[in-house]
C-alpha cells in the first residue's frame, strides 16, 4: 500500500522514473496494488482512509489492461487511474465485476482475497463475504500464533 501512495504522490518525474524503473514492470504478468481512498500525502503521521480496492495490470501481449476490482462500488477509482497513469501511461482502467461485501469492515481483506484469485487465475466477482470472514479469522489466528514465544 505504502508503495502505490508513493507512486501516486510523487510528482519529481526523474524520481518516479527511478522508482517504477527499479519495479521491472515489463517482466511482470500481473501487477497487483492496493488502492486506499486517501487523498493527501499525509504527514501527520497517521492513516487516515476508510477503504481499500485493488488495481490489477494485466499483460496482454505487450499491452497492459487495467482493471479495478472494488467490493463496495467504485470510490476508489480515481486514485487507481492515477496510479495506472503513473505506472502504465495511456493504460486504461475498466471497473471490473467484483464480490460484494456484506459490512463496513472487510473491504481490506476483499481486496487480498481479489488479488489472490487473480494470482490463481480465478475471478475475483466469485469472493464472497462468507470467504472474506473465513480469510479473516485465519489471518488472525496466525498472526497470534507468530507473536507467542
Amino acid at each position: 500500500p505504502v508503495l502505490g501512495n508513493l507512486i501516486v504522490f510523487e510528482e519529481d518525474p526523474e524520481d518516479l522514473k527511478d522508482l517504477i524503473d527499479s519495479l521491472e514492470l515489463p517482466q511482470k504478468r500481473l501487477i497487483v496494488v492496493p488502492v486506499p481512498d486517501r487523498q493527501d500525502k499525509g504527514g501527520r503521521g497517521k492513516y487516515e482512509g476508510v477503504h481499500w480496492a485493488l488495481l490489477a495490470l494485466a499483460r496482454d501481449g505487450e499491452e497492459l489492461r487495467g482493471s479495478y476490482y472494488d467490493s463496495m462500488g467504485t470510490g476508489n477509482l480515481h486514485t487507481a487511474q492515477l496510479l495506472a497513469a503513473k505506472l502504465a501511461p495511456k493504460t486504461e482502467v475498466r471497473v471490473a465485476p467484483a464480490g460484494k461485501q456484506q459490512n463496513a469492515c472487510d473491504c481490506g481483506v476483499f481486496a487480498l482475497l481479489f488479488a489472490e484469485a487473480l494470482c490463481r487465475d480465478k475471478d475475483p466477482k466469485d469472493v464472497t463475504q462468507a470467504q472474506a470472514e473465513a480469510a479473516r479469522k485465519h489471518m488472525a489466528s496466525h498472526i497470534w500464533r507468530l507473536a507467542k514465544p
